[in-house]
């Protein structure tokens, strides 16, 4: 028990829903006003005021993306990981100890702690990015991932193909098919994949 505020998962709709270590971030369906619930730690339940566009909540600190296309983040900034790099983003990701975002150029930028590489993400276009543990994968324009950051159970080594969703976890990661069905791959010790 590390002795955080709880507070319970609010009544009303949420039209956007993020889940980190012990809480959760939403965007309210009315107003567009940042919401979190859980077991707080270090600011995470407490999110900027404004009208949001995008969530996304990691270990105990998150980001959401401003109407206006400028990142926010709060929580636990050890290692800078709620001090997003200026600009305008169409997403972001918050992962263990950092979180990247897609600029409006669709450009990567990762912030936090670099260790293993994981704030250098590749060159090139992308549409969207999911951050895990110690890695980040993202969804390049033409449909084909890019993943980088620690390699521990081969979580970087993305498959071949055309995806339009990936989905990054602790050592592993998920990634929905453009002809339908998912794919998996990294660590696969407790079931994540056959």
């Amino acid at each position: 028990d590390d002795g955080g505020e709880q507070i319970k998962a609010p009544s009303g709709d949420l039209r956007r829903v993020s889940g980190g270590t012990n809480f959760a971030c939403g965007i309210s369906s009315q107003g567009a006003a940042l919401v979190c619930w859980g077991k707080g730690r270090d600011g995470d339940l407490m999110p900027p005021s404004g009208r949001f566009t995008q969530v996304s909540a990691g270990n105990y600190f998150a980001c959401a993306v401003k109407r206006s296309g400028s990142p926010k983040c709060w929580g636990d900034s050890a290692f800078g990981e709620t001090t997003p790099p200026a600009g305008m983003y169409s997403e972001v990701a918050a992962g263990g100890v950092f979180a990247c975002g897609v600029r409006m150029s669709r450009k990567l930028k990762c912030w936090g702690q670099p260790s293993h590489g994981k704030t250098s993400p590749p060159s090139g276009r992308f549409k969207r990015v999911s951050a895990g543990w110690n890695f980040a994968c993202g969804l390049k324009t033409s449909g084909s991932i890019s993943c980088w950051g620690k390699n521990g159970q081969g979580q970087t080594e993305a498959p071949s193909g055309t995806f339009t969703a990936a989905s990054a976890g602790n050592d592993f990661a998920c990634a929905l098919k453009s002809s339908g069905g998912v794919v998996c791959w990294g660590d696969a010790r407790d079931g994540e994949h056959d």
